[in-house]
């Protein structure tokens, strides 16, 4: 057993899933770090929080894994206590907690106040303060320093058939904008650059408020009222994607060219069974009006393949779309059919093989897509801010791209991680660009 490091336990949070868990986590290590030294290992902890997800099948194997590993160490006696929360928790903790009798806590999603409580009950040392105060701006980032995300609201009011979100983490609840921009503030007094507005979905923002403000409001105002360098729309619904938000995309100066865009199928049998509001004449007059008042903009959708129903055909007509629409950024999923996925229940269900064989399809398709798009930027200078630095070799991003989902700028040399730089593009393969420094920076000029 390991001793206590000053005086206090070491804690660690692993977190599996989207940006949105890992807000979560954030706030969770922001409140536990006034009683905990807050390790980055597993294996250098006393007390392991698993945070979990249960939005796909695959993601919710990884959270019970990740459990598995943590109780492993719990036996060994490397660590004190395992305590469990999150989506997948929210509907499954006590079949977890029979299941794993190791665990020392369950809770659900947002239950931040029961966790403390156990903690306190569990571990002399510990402390808890009711209720959290500033919960969000006292968050211990996870993220690099010059990047954050800013969660605007949480749960989902719709009722897509392959998603069970709503289920875990119930309703739509927009945060207030006070708040947000509150916390907006303190981000960029640490040093962010780049915030990227996230939520179950953003489009939504305010309809539950009152006072009648909506997204492109809350839009205006950070770009009035903050000096983030780039600021970065995640998870829209595309059915709500209306003409106030391009226009405020369009005509903001911080707001990226760029758009979270999950259209999730281009056939229209399978996004009525999927209980989507679009169809493919809608979705593509939707593109072709963004990119008309957006000159650039880069559209990310994601897309998935073998949903009940999905024949041989409706697949290859998807196929062809794609390369019709021609899409900025692409990912895809194999359907999954989760315990409480509604869409588990329709007639047809795609066999898993085939399911995975047109993902593998698609995204091969994807990849010639994006190889010919980034040769298309050699010879151009793009604005690319600095994330990491791996082998004597600088990795950034585009303003085209989000964070470790998208392309990489890898450009030879240490770049300070945080630099926003001009670099020109001397080469491009199917994910990544290559280039040189340009001979001014956009950091020197604001100096």
């Amino acid at each position: 057993m390991k001793t206590e490091h000053n005086g206090r336990l070491r804690l660690y949070i692993h977190t599996v899933g989207c940006a949105k868990n890992l807000v979560d986590s954030e706030v969770l290590a922001g409140e536990l770090a006034r009683n905990y030294e807050m390790s980055e290992k597993a294996t250098e902890a006393d007390i392991v929080i698993v945070n979990t997800c249960g939005f796909i099948e695959q993601a919710s194997e990884a959270s019970v894994e990740a459990v598995l590993e943590a109780t492993a160490l719990k036996k060994q006696g490397s660590l004190q206590a395992v305590y469990v929360m999150g989506c997948l928790t929210q509907k499954h903790g006590a079949e977890l907690q029979r299941e794993i009798p190791q665990l020392d806590g369950v809770v659900g999603v947002n239950q931040f106040g029961q966790l403390l409580q156990k903690l306190v009950e569990s571990h002399p040392h510990s402390e808890v303060t009711h209720p959290l105060p500033d919960m969000f701006i006292q968050r211990q980032l996870a993220t690099p320093a010059h990047y954050s995300h800013l969660r605007i609201s949480d749960g989902c009011n719709h009722k897509c058939t392959y998603c069970a979100i709503p289920t875990f983490r119930g309703g739509y609840s927009s945060r207030p904008a006070t708040d947000l921009l509150a916390e907006a503030a303190a981000l960029e007094a640490r040093g962010v650059r780049e915030l990227l507005v996230i939520g179950q979905e953003i489009t939504s923002w305010g309809q539950d408020l009152p006072g009648g403000e909506r997204l492109p409001d809350l839009l205006q105002r950070l770009d009035r009222e903050t000096g983030f360098d780039w600021l970065r729309l995640m998870y829209t619904h595309p059915p709500d994607v209306n003409q106030q938000l391009i226009t405020a995309i369009a005509e903001l100066p911080r707001i990226l060219p760029y758009m979270d865009y999950p259209v999730e199928h281009l056939v229209d049998s399978v996004l009525k069974r999927m209980n989507r509001r679009q169809n493919w004449d809608s979705i593509r007059t939707a593109v072709e009006q963004l990119r008309e008042q957006v000159p650039g903009i880069a559209l990310r959708t994601s897309l998935i393949v073998g949903f009940p129903g999905e024949t041989a055909a409706d697949f290859e007509l998807l196929l062809e779309r794609v390369k019709e629409i021609g899409f900025d950024r692409l990912g895809a999923f194999a359907y999954s059919d989760g315990e409480d996925v509604p869409a588990r229940k329709l007639p047809d269900q795609v066999p898993p093989p085939l399911r995975q064989e047109r993902y593998e399809r698609l995204m091969e398709l994807q990849r010639e897509l994006s190889l010919t798009a980034n040769q298309r930027l050699i010879g151009t200078t793009q604005e690319v801010l600095f994330d990491e630095i791996e082998n004597g070799v600088s990795i950034g991003r585009t303003r085209f791209d989000a964070p470790e989902i998208d392309n990489s700028v890898l450009v030879a040399g240490e770049i300070a991680p945080g630099s926003l730089l001009r670099v020109k593009i001397t080469d491009g393969t199917e994910y990544d660009l290559y280039g040189l420094l340009a001979e001014n920076s956009l950091d020197a000029e604001r100096k």
